[in-house]
């Protein structure tokens, strides 16, 4: 999992899901399952946690599948997000390259801008990422 002034990604996604007044958690999880178990257990702050297994990542459309045995109602989705200020751009772009390859590497400065800049950014910027 990856933290973000010291805290995990995935503990700001529930603090913003809890301040829209969530009252379950589903979490899918492919990478780190254990860990992400062993750091949460099934209770975040009194909100339930739950855990969906995605056996392969086939992307989003597929991991909203796992959760269907869970609810039966409207739910809200968040995504782990890229939270940074401007010197760690150089960052970004050395990741989003290595991620996605070619798809990413033929965008112009302006598209590689445009691309990162719409991810949600933390008020203030964090101090640093970190893996955890």
């Amino acid at each position: 999992m990856v933290k973000i002034d010291e805290q995990p990604i995935l503990t700001r996604c529930f603090g913003r899901l809890a301040a829209l007044d969530a009252d379950e958690f589903i979490v899918v999880i492919r990478y780190l399952k254990g860990k992400i178990i062993d750091h949460y257990g099934d209770e975040y702050e009194g909100t339930t946690t739950t855990s969906a297994r995605q056996r392969e990542q086939k992307g989003l459309a597929h991991a909203l599948s796992t959760v269907e045995q869970y609810t039966d109602d409207d739910f809200m989705v968040i995504l782990g997000e890229f939270a940074f200020d401007d010197s760690q751009r150089a960052m970004v772009n050395d990741l989003m390259s290595k991620t996605l390859g070619a798809r990413y590497d033929h965008l112009s400065e302006q598209q590689r801008a445009a691309f990162i800049d719409r991810f949600d950014p933390v008020d203030p910027p964090p101090a640093a990422v970190t893996d955890w």
